[in-house]
């Protein structure tokens, strides 16, 4: 599916309106379903799908570790939409049914959709490790990440993630509208390379 859409729009510069073609980034619907059962709508840049739900799943605690994601199959719905059917380990979604959720989501909202606050404000797992980034090598990751946000290249209204080793470079960049999707794809990516 296209990232983005050519518009006309009128833009105005020193003083004057001028009608030019400009290109917008896509957003549409994507649908999470775990074994046939709705679960969220989100809202979304329609490229790597798979990745953005394998992402959400690891990332909202749908599952435990990747091992528990057992399929991931996206389609394109007739009226634009995407819907991308998860399926995941029997008891992780028999936790999944008496979860409660609100099925809609909005693309700056992180939390949008949770039932409870401890839902929402769950306390990440201490991070071991003894990992040391410069300042100098994060500016320098960042003007070179540049480069690889092509949807961002051509709308300039994306986010991107990426996933870089230090002394080895960036490895997976992933864009979306949303900073957490394109996050969440970048987990997922990383989840599907095993």
């Amino acid at each position: 599916a296209p990232t983005s859409s050519e518009v006309v729009v009128d833009r105005w510069r020193n003083g004057e309106i001028e009608r030019v073609l400009d290109q917008v980034a896509e957003e549409v619907p994507i649908a999470l379903t775990y074994h046939g059962i709705s679960y969220v709508v989100m809202l979304a840049t329609p490229s790597n799908l798979e990745d953005l739900a394998a992402g959400f799943t690891l990332s909202e605690g749908i599952v435990a570790s990747q091992d528990e994601i057992h399929s991931l199959e996206c389609s394109r719905r007739e009226d634009g939409a995407f819907e991308v059917r998860i399926g995941i380990a029997t008891e992780r979604f028999t936790t999944l049914l008496r979860r409660e959720r609100n099925t809609t989501g909005r693309t700056g909202c992180g939390l949008c959709g949770t039932a409870t606050i401890e839902e929402a404000i769950r306390p990440p797992p201490k991070v071991s490790g003894e990992l040391t980034v410069t300042s100098a090598d994060l500016h320098a990751t960042l003007l070179e990440m540049r480069q690889h946000q092509q949807i961002n290249t051509s709308t300039g209204s994306v986010h991107a993630a990426a996933w870089v080793l230090p002394g080895e470079g960036i490895r997976i960049v992933r864009e979306d509208v949303g900073r957490h999707n394109a996050l969440d794809k970048v987990i997922g990516a990383l989840i599907r390379a095993k």
